[in-house]
């Protein structure tokens, strides 16, 4: 996998686990968008973690909110640029970026 100069959201990134994945990634040359449903602990981390990180409130069990992560998270970030990037596993990644995918169309690419 290629770490350095990729972009990674991570479910659960405030704080445990997820938190430790964003600091590896972020040691080693990636960026990070902290997927959370734990606001204070979300911006926490993403404050500790600079300007590589970025932090998008998140509720896994709500379709919306994981679509507007993906799309305020990594697209209006600035941490991916419109060539870059992607899902590792997903045949068609254009529909990732392009536009919000429902969880069932996505089950689907994989």
């Amino acid at each position: 996998m290629q770490i350095n100069q990729s972009t990674f959201l991570i479910s659960g990134g405030g704080s445990g686990l997820g938190a430790a994945t964003a600091r590896m990634l972020i040691a080693n040359g990636a960026s990070v968008v902290i997927a959370d449903i734990n606001k204070e602990a979300g911006v926490k981390t993403a404050a500790e973690l600079g300007g590589k990180a970025k932090f998008a409130e998140t509720n896994v069990c709500d379709e919306a909110s994981v679509q507007a992560a993906v799309g305020d998270g990594l697209g209006s970030s600035g941490l991916l640029g419109p060539d870059e990037g992607g899902a590792p596993g997903v045949r068609d990644q254009s529909l990732l970026l392009q536009r919000p995918v429902g969880l069932q169309r996505l089950e689907s690419l994989l």
